[in-house]
């Protein structure tokens, strides 16, 4: 009898199909293959791009404490310097004389006589008056006495110092504004230092002063 006669023989299937279907995957499988990548290839570069970067993190740090120093620069810079130094400040003391008077005068067109303690205002025997308003200028009262001298140091003169400037710079008439020291020659022969402490426009206002005068009398 041949193979082809045998039934047998033709009714059992062969091996290896029964094989392959046995590993066939389903079809439900592929769906959710096919949905995962699309949505992980979205997903994942969204969180990678979300995600902080260390270098940026450290280069703010970095920066802050530059950005902070800018600032504080700044602040310094736009503080404004002071234009005006500061008025000489009145000495109560000298080293060789001691003091008649301090204390503040008004400078008028009727004086002040600086010779008295306190000083008090006469027109016939003022020491000083108001000789201008616009600029504001004092004078003495006989334009012949040369008694007048703006001190050009920032510390107070001494006594001593003052005379010697009457004695080589003395004039009659003398500009002022607030903070100008001058140095001053009584009638009776006392040396006073002025520190203007403010300015008017009218004449019987006048300027005011801070003054300091020595008891000693020269000649």
């Amino acid at each position: 009898m041949s193979a082809d006669d045998d039934p047998q023989s033709s009714a059992t299937p062969p091996d290896s199909d029964e094989s392959s279907s046995e590993h066939r995957q389903p079809k439900w499988a592929w769906w959710v293959v096919g949905i995962l990548i699309p949505v992980l290839a979205i997903v994942v570069p969204v969180l990678i791009a979300l995600r902080p970067s260390s270098s940026d993190t450290n280069a703010h740090a970095t920066a802050s404490p530059s950005t902070s120093e800018s600032a504080s620069e700044t602040e310094r810079n736009s503080t404004p310097p002071s234009t005006q130094a500061p008025a000489p400040s009145v000495s109560l003391s000298d080293a060789s004389n001691s003091i008649q008077y301090n204390g503040p005068v008004r400078i008028a067109e009727s004086g002040p006589q600086l010779d008295y303690n306190p000083p008090k205002r006469d027109n016939l025997s003022a020491d000083v008056v108001l000789g201008l308003i616009d600029p504001p200028r004092i004078s003495t009262k006989d334009s012949s006495a040369v008694n007048l001298a703006v001190w050009p140091g920032q510390k107070m003169p001494t006594r001593q110092a003052c005379s010697d400037l009457i004695s080589t710079q003395g004039v009659w008439m003398v500009e002022v504004q607030k903070g100008t020291v001058i140095c001053l020659k009584t009638q009776a022969g006392r040396i006073a230092v002025l520190t203007i402490t403010s300015t008017s426009d009218s004449f019987s206002t006048g300027v005011m002063a801070q003054a300091t005068v020595w008891s000693e009398i020269s000649d």
